[in-house]
């Protein structure tokens, strides 16, 4: 296993990140102690919270359907990697038995490209 810098830059900027991120959330979270009141159109029912609850619940509900909408095409490509592995498999098993049953194609030369 060789070192890499970028990969460790690569680390270390994806540290910072969180980091900057974990201050802001702590920061936002401090600075905003009022309270919201939350109210969904047809129903009279209101919900009173802190200010706070609401921003970080956007950032989870965003993140949240964020990550779903990845696995959709991760699911397809994993899919599609499986299929291709598949005939890659079953055409390598092919090739090995027309090497072995052919003596005569073994005893001639590569081909020139």
């Amino acid at each position: 296993m060789e070192f890499s810098i970028f990969k460790f830059i690569g680390r270390l900027l994806g540290s910072a990140l969180t980091l900057a991120v974990i201050v802001f959330t702590i920061l936002f979270t401090i600075s905003n102690s009022d309270s919201a009141s939350l109210g969904l159109w047809p129903l009279e029912t209101r919900l009173v919270v802190p200010l706070w609850v609401v921003g970080i619940g956007g950032l989870a509900t965003g993140l949240l359907l964020g990550a779903s909408a990845m696995l959709i095409p991760l699911a397809a490509s994993g899919l599609e990697r499986h299929r291709l592995s598949r005939k890659m498999n079953t055409m390598a098993e092919k090739q090995r038995e027309n090497d072995t049953t052919d003596p005569a194609q073994s005893a001639l030369p590569p081909p020139r490209l």
